[in-house]
């Protein structure tokens, strides 16, 4: 006896030249951005003892196009999730699958970034280099050269050059007068 697998989850090549998505705590509540590319469901047929493969997850790739290699700010995909799970087998209740039950269960799928990413951004979904770090584009997050001084931080994530900015500490006089970072009273005391 034949039995059906479940199909593949498919493939979205999105391009776009902006893009916001809902927060992801939204996405409990059936609100927020969700891309479904999962695989369908296995079958069994009980009385022939046959298993049907589930099918494997899908692929989504998203690239990037004018404004948005010029503005990290219009593209923001923080809240997006992305489905892209194999297949399960269902309606197996009675049949032994043993080892090979395993191979049945459909493959995960993929999720990239198709085209280079904007400065200040790496990762398959060119997501903003965290605070400290910067990136021209091309590859991984590195930490910046800028050094800072006792009494400053870098503050801004996204950064697209070596030299990324930072602040004196709060509660300190402000670097574009104190570019030392000194305390309050070492500024005075000047």
């Amino acid at each position: 006896s034949i039995v059906a697998g479940g199909g593949a989850g498919g493939q979205i090549i999105l391009n776009a030249s902006s893009l916001t998505v809902a927060p992801s705590n939204k996405i409990q509540d059936g609100q927020g951005t969700v891309f479904n590319l999962q695989g369908g469901a296995g079958k069994c047929e009980k009385e022939d003892n046959a298993v049907g493969g589930a099918g494997g997850g899908g692929f989504l790739g998203i690239a990037y196009k004018g404004s948005a290699l010029e503005d990290p700010a219009s593209f923001d995909v923080s809240g997006l999730k992305v489905k892209i799970e194999g297949g399960y087998l269902s309606e197996c209740a009675g049949i032994d699958l043993g080892a090979e039950g395993k191979k049945a269960e459909g493959q995960l799928g993929e999720a990239a970034r198709v085209g280079p990413c904007f400065p200040g951004t790496m990762g398959a979904f060119c997501t903003p280099c965290p605070v400290g770090t910067w990136s021209d584009g091309h590859g991984s997050c590195k930490l910046c050269k800028t050094k800072t001084l006792k009494n400053s931080e870098y503050y801004e994530m996204g950064v697209s050059t070596s030299n990324c900015p930072w602040r004196c500490l709060p509660d300190f006089p402000d670097a574009s007068i104190n570019p030392l970072c000194l305390t309050a009273r070492e500024y005075m005391m000047r």
